[in-house]
């Protein structure tokens, strides 16, 4: 009875000690080795992480964001990313670090039973400009409301910065910058704040949007930024001038509440009242008004063109009549976008090796090096010795006498 008290305690102190270090034993932990990597523009750059308790069984990849979110998955190809596995770390490399390398990068591990990330580690490119992001890409608006445009850069240093601008690319066409000196109407855009705010939106502020940062040593650029109205909104404009302009087809007439405009064939007359809009538009009519003034038709060989233009159906046409009118274009196109493949990097790299500054590589290749001069130094040396020998097999078999 005793034994068997004795044993059962055993037991439960080896579940005790168990319970206690078997999570420390299986725990896995990935540490930056430093929390900001500063390398200059088109340099080697190496971010390391310290895996805990070793790299044994542990798998992952790497991750990059930016200040908006924004994050994408590191591929290791070999060309641009080289990825080494030590005993208890991992290293990454980049080869030609440029500005879309800027980021905070992470380490996702995992052994099969734990997974860990470091915490983001920030790589600054020196000497490149700054890297603008945004986590917006299409924005849909009503009339009157207020919008907020993402804008974000790296690295964040406002003492750096030279100026912020937000550029508008309108539904018309028409490339202009933001005043935003109009603080009535736009908020932002500096160095602290390089986000736009757009008060009281009307159909003028409809259009592409993107933001314009720049340092001493460039400018970036965010992405593409659409603002439009809901799908199938309406909106109204308030101007000073009628325009009406020609509709090839039959005569139709729209009646509501609003303002009136009559269409003739010889000119155009514009009316407003508060009850009626009549709008008559009748064929074959070219006209403009601008505040009541008649404009004559267009009768010169432009017109013609447009009119000929205006009565081609491209959809009459079948796939192989397309082909042999575009075939001047297509073979022009061909012949611009040939590529000469011996001119890509993927063959010129197959000629290269990667370069390695790793202190271990370096001495492994220094060890190398040596060991093949003293191996050709031996061999010469033991045809130094033996060239005696050499001469005079070589007198016997010309039957010349030798001297002893």
């Amino acid at each position: 009875m005793t034994q068997y008290t004795n044993g059962k305690m055993k037991c439960i102190i080896a579940i005790v000690i168990i319970t206690a270090y078997y999570p420390n034993i299986l725990s896995l932990t990935v540490t930056s080795a430093s929390q900001l990597q500063e390398v200059p523009s088109g340099s080697f750059a190496t971010i390391v992480v310290t895996i805990d308790p070793n790299t044994d069984g542990v798998t992952g990849n790497w991750t990059m964001s930016d200040m908006s979110g924004g994050s994408k998955k590191i591929v290791i190809d070999g060309a641009k990313y080289h990825e080494t596995l030590n005993p208890n770390s991992i290293e990454l490399f980049i080869f030609d670090a440029k500005t879309s390398d800027i980021g905070f990068y992470i380490y996702h591990a995992t052994d099969g039973l734990n997974f860990a990330k470091n915490t983001p580690l920030t790589l600054a490119i020196t000497g490149s400009p700054p890297k603008v992001s945004t986590s917006m890409s299409m924005e849909t608006v009503d009339i009157g409301q207020t919008l907020r445009l993402n804008c974000s850069y790296m690295i964040y240093d406002p003492n750096s910065i030279l100026h912020v601008k937000w550029e508008k690319n309108s539904t018309s066409g028409e490339l202009s910058y933001i005043d935003t000196s109009d603080t009535s109407k736009y908020d932002g855009s500096v160095a602290t704040n390089p986000s736009l705010t757009i008060k009281n939106i009307d159909i003028n502020d409809l259009g592409g949007y993107w933001c314009e940062v720049k340092n001493s040593d460039g400018t970036g650029k965010s992405p593409y930024i659409t603002v439009q109205l809901p799908q199938g909104g309406s909106f109204i404009t308030q101007a000073e001038t009628t325009t009406a302009t020609s509709i090839h087809g039959s005569t139709s007439t729209v009646t509501e509440k609003g303002t009136k405009s009559t269409v003739t064939e010889k000119g155009t007359t514009s009316t407003v009242t508060e009850k009626d809009t009549t709008s008559t538009v009748t064929e074959k009519v070219t006209t403009m008004t601008d505040k009541g003034e008649e404009m004559c038709p267009c009768n010169c060989d432009y017109r013609a063109k447009l009119d000929y233009w205006a009565t081609q159906n491209v959809t009459n046409y079948t796939f192989e009549e397309l082909k042999i009118i575009l075939k001047p274009e297509l073979d022009k196109l061909e012949k611009e976008l040939r590529i000469d493949k011996h001119n890509l990097s993927a063959v010129i790299r197959k000629l290269t090796s990667a370069h390695d500054k790793r202190p271990s590589a370096r001495h492994l290749g220094s060890f190398g090096i040596v060991f093949l001069i003293v191996l050709c130094l031996l061999i010469f040396a033991s045809d130094l010795i033996s060239i005696k020998q050499h001469i005079i097999t070589i007198k016997r078999i010309w039957n010349i006498k030798v001297k002893r």
